[in-house]
């Protein structure tokens, strides 16, 4: 912005696109090359990490009602969170690359996302999810300290053993070259259920829609008895916005009173 006008005013829509492909020498070149009309060439792409859209805090449901309207809501896992990127090659293989929420590439912490091709109807796909061991004698969901001892880069085979996961899908961001992050989550919950084959490694996380706000912290209710955090609460018709904490997507924090 300093640059092109000799100020930060342009600021606002390079955080857009950065947000969207948080990658500065490709914002830079594009940008030196053709000024702000550059950026319309930088797109979101798999295998280039999407800065993941964050949670707000409203305390209590009728605000999250008042505030958002129709809203989406969501087990809260106690997991890891993986941004999946999928692409099937020419020779019918599939190349799997996975990042954190810090854009870390985390790909060799999930070996079993390379068996995932069979469970997506799609040729290229970006996945927003949350990764959440499971305990291999019960098949029951185990805490985040025990899901974390994935999250390593030596002895994986071992752990992968030891605690398997499974990843909760919540949204699509990608799929067959078309950057869905400006649909409504309505529509991407749509074309999610169309994309992703429920399995061992992926499963579609489960979610009710209302605008009830008793609906809403009985659901919550639901799933803290199940051991789980709460709930994730998401504006049904709201765009998935990389790297923002606004109140599109908002946690249910426990009530006072």
């Amino acid at each position: 912005s300093w640059m092109l006008v000799g100020d930060k005013s342009l600021r606002s829509r390079l955080e857009e696109v950065y947000n969207n492909r948080p990658d500065i020498g490709l914002l830079a070149s594009q940008i030196k090359a053709h000024g702000m009309a550059g950026l319309s060439h930088v797109k979101a792409t798999v295998g280039a990490p999407i800065l993941a859209s964050l949670c707000q805090r409203l305390p209590t449901a009728d605000e999250m009602v008042k505030k958002m309207g129709v809203v989406a809501v969501e087990p809260k896992w106690d997991g890891v969170r993986v941004q999946v990127h999928a692409r099937k090659m020419e020779d019918g293989r599939w190349k799997m690359e996975s990042f954190s929420r810090n854009l870390e590439n985390t790909t060799e912490m999930f070996p079993e996302l390379q068996n995932i091709g069979r469970q997506l109807n799609a040729h290229d796909v970006i996945l927003d999810s949350e990764a959440v061991g499971m305990d291999p004698a019960t098949g029951k969901l185990i805490p985040f300290q025990e899901t974390a001892t994935r999250k390593r880069k030596h002895d994986i085979a071992a752990s992968l053993l030891k605690v398997p996961l499974k990843f909760f899908v919540f949204d699509i961001l990608f799929k067959d070259g078309k950057d869905l992050l400006n649909l409504p989550l309505s529509d991407r919950r749509s074309v999610l259920n169309e994309t992703v084959k429920n399995g061992n490694i992926l499963t579609i996380a489960p979610q009710i829609v209302t605008d009830d706000a008793r609906e809403i912290r009985e659901y919550h209710d639901e799933q803290l008895k199940k051991g789980l955090e709460g709930v994730v609460v998401k504006r049904w018709e709201s765009p998935y916005e990389p790297g923002r904490r606004g109140y599109s997507w908002v946690k249910f924090k426990e009530e006072e009173g």
